[in-house]
């Protein structure tokens, strides 16, 4: 997956400039996380807490942001070896979620069922020696109409070769194909590329990506990605402290550079106590 080998900055797309600060009271074991960001374009503010803590086994967390949205989730993981149970509402009514998930040693199941959406989801992972294969879908059980529609399902595939990684995906029954290829140079560098292929309304397009990632040293890394669409992007993270980690993180539209809004960037501080 693209993601595995540069994982963007949470500021990027929106070109922000945000703090993340997490810290934990020893006393009752509440887990307390305070995220707030900047927007370039506009200078919009906007803050989101997270509280979170274990009642009888069950992971309570709870998150208001600055649009006065209470959203909370429940987990639970231990009814059954390997399965977890999690419920996601909100005050406003715009999410009512349950989800069910499922590990072995050698299988992988996700169901869930989202019931302001209308859509059950459901998604596997099988895995043998070193190749692991899966494929999810969805069913709208009231659609457009009324009608209940089942999407096209996707398949992927992937083969662990130990210092390198292959893996091919299928979606809307091969009218998008992808390939991606990761290597491990050495313990500081890997290296990867993507290559996806789309066809809507008999139009095709190809899709190339280029990726690294280099670890400076024990406390700093770079990771970068250029496109077929010339979109080159940058994530650079720092630890500063044994508490403090700094994120800078750049995209620039080589085809674009004189428009506006066309280039963005990010900065970060997390912090923990």
């Amino acid at each position: 997956r693209e993601s595995d080998f540069f994982p963007r900055s949470p500021y990027l797309g929106g070109a922000m400039v945000g703090a993340e600060i997490k810290t934990k009271i020893a006393s009752s074991g509440l887990n307390v996380k305070s995220t707030f960001t900047k927007a370039e374009k506009d200078g919009s503010l906007s803050g989101v807490i997270e509280l979170k803590q274990n009642v009888r086994g069950v992971d309570c967390t709870g998150k208001i942001d600055t649009k006065s949205q209470l959203n909370l989730v429940f987990e639970h993981g231990d009814l059954i070896p390997g399965l977890k149970l999690k419920g996601e509402g909100a005050l406003s009514g715009s999410t009512s979620k349950i989800t069910a998930d499922y590990k072995h040693d050698k299988v992988m199941a996700t169901a869930s069922i989202d019931t302001v959406k209308s859509v059950i989801g459901i998604n596997s992972v099988f895995g043998f020696n070193a190749f692991n294969a899966g494929f999810s879908s969805n069913y709208t059980y009231k659609g457009k109409d009324g009608k209940a529609v089942w999407s096209s399902p996707a398949f992927a595939a992937q083969y662990d070769g130990g210092d390198y990684q292959v893996g091919a995906s299928c979606k809307d029954m091969g009218g998008s194909l992808g390939v991606a290829v990761h290597k491990t140079i050495s313990k500081e560098t890997s290296v990867a590329v993507s290559i996806e292929q789309a066809t809507k309304n008999k139009n095709t397009s190809l899709d190339v990506a280029l990726g690294a990632s280099y670890k400076v040293d024990k406390d700093a890394s770079l990771k970068g990605k250029v496109d077929s669409k010339g979109v080159i992007s940058l994530l650079y993270s720092q630890k500063l402290k044994s508490n403090t980690t700094l994120k800078v993180s750049g995209e620039i539209n080589s085809s674009k550079l004189s428009a506006a809004n066309a280039h963005k960037f990010g900065l970060a501080a997390l912090m923990e106590y």
